[in-house]
């Protein structure tokens, strides 16, 4: 018998439901682990802002006392007055292979959100589009992100056979990393740099990531308010997320754009460099996360810094180019920087997060590089 419990505040229920993937990932040799305690904060209301405008409830499956699934619903308020559309989002699906415990948990989040009056969901969709989003549908057998997520290949029908319909897919891609730079890329960075005033650099010091943390994440909000479930992120939502990553960031791997603009302030003529485009880009973590996901403490410390010495990858974690500027191949310039920094350190593969299929902005890496579609991930949509 299937027995769906809500988590609410309950502790031992909140545990299962983090501690869940763990189990049903235990033979997968790409899964990169979730950290139970990030994960668990994403639903306290004092440690998670968007929990401020956002409802949001779990549930858990349980069956002969062992959980068997978890869901995840939200409301997400700031998303719904920005779009004027009542709909919810779910998120943090897991479940053995059983369609009959798949059923139950969707009809358990499908339920709570037309209480409050949703109309359609979509998922799998997180608070934010930093958070959590997409359901993998090939590439189970390929490396993934640090900042992307992974799911099980059976749960692409059991989405479908309760009732979800595609909405929209993603790409990730692995640029191999040659000695040179490719020349199409050369040339249109190098045509870009002649036509326009824009200077692109390398951040050098952790000084600089502090200094340019709130410039990136207003740039972010201009450049990603078409996206799916975008909306501005305040604040408290940028100090959220930025915490969460801080400890990852290499200055060496932070590229922004710059121009130049002529400003009058107090009867002064100034000239301001305004933010117009930037890349955030790490030396992998994915591998050095999975082989050191049984240690703790010093050994685990230890057999990361080894592992991290190790990598020979980058991954992108984000990019973006202000929408005025978007034709002055300023994205060619950044990556050009970015090839260089991964050329400089002898680094041979550079690993993407998702890109809208058909490209974002006209952007398609396989168009410019030796590049491959390593991973695609969709969202899907049912009416209540």
């Amino acid at each position: 018998m299937i027995e769906i419990r809500e988590i609410g505040q309950d502790e031992v229920l909140s545990q299962m439901f983090h501690t869940l993937p763990a189990r049903l990932y235990a033979s997968d040799p790409y899964k990169i682990p979730n950290d139970p305690d990030i994960e668990a904060g994403l639903f306290d209301p004092k440690r998670n802002p968007a929990l401020s405008f956002c409802f949001a409830e779990r549930w858990v499956a349980i069956m002969d006392g062992l959980c068997v699934g978890r869901i995840a619903a939200i409301v997400n308020r700031r998303w719904i007055e920005k779009t004027g559309d009542p709909i919810g989002r779910i998120t943090r699906f897991e479940c053995i292979n059983d369609i009959s415990v798949a059923e139950a948990l969707f009809s358990a989040a499908e339920d709570w959100l037309s209480e409050r009056g949703m109309e359609q969901i979509i998922g799998p969709l997180g608070f934010c589009n930093i958070d959590s989003y997409g359901l993998t549908t090939t590439g189970f057998d390929q490396p993934a992100s640090f900042a992307s997520t992974q799911s099980l290949p059976y749960y692409v029908n059991l989405w479908q056979k309760c009732g979800y319909k595609h909405l929209q897919d993603w790409n990730e891609y692995r640029i191999n990393v040659h000695i040179q730079i490719p020349d199409r890329l050369d040339k249109t960075a190098d045509g870009s740099e002649q036509r326009s005033d824009i200077r692109v650099y390398n951040l050098e010091t952790d000084e600089d990531i502090e200094k340019y943390a709130t410039e990136v994440y207003n740039l972010f909000n201009i450049a990603y308010a078409p996206h799916l479930g975008a909306f501005p992120l305040d604040e408290k939502l940028q100090k959220y997320y930025y915490d969460k990553y801080r400890r990852w960031l290499t200055p060496r791997y932070i590229i922004v754009a710059r121009k130049n603009e002529v400003r009058n302030h107090r009867d002064k003529t100034v000239v301001v460099g305004k933010l117009v485009g930037f890349l955030v880009a790490i030396p992998s973590v994915s591998k050095a996360l999975i082989e050191n996901k049984d240690k703790t403490g010093i050994a685990r410390w230890w057999g990361m810094r080894q592992s991290l010495q190790k990598t020979s990858e980058v991954e992108v974690l984000i990019g973006a180019v202000h929408p005025n500027y978007r034709r002055q191949g300023i994205l060619s310039i950044l990556t050009r920087h970015l090839f260089r920094q991964c050329i400089k350190e002898g680094m041979q593969v550079i690993q993407t997060t998702t890109v809208v299929n058909g490209g974002d902005g006209g952007f398609n890496p396989k168009k410019h590089f030796d590049a491959q579609i390593s991973r695609q991930k969709r969202c899907y949509i049912k009416n209540l």
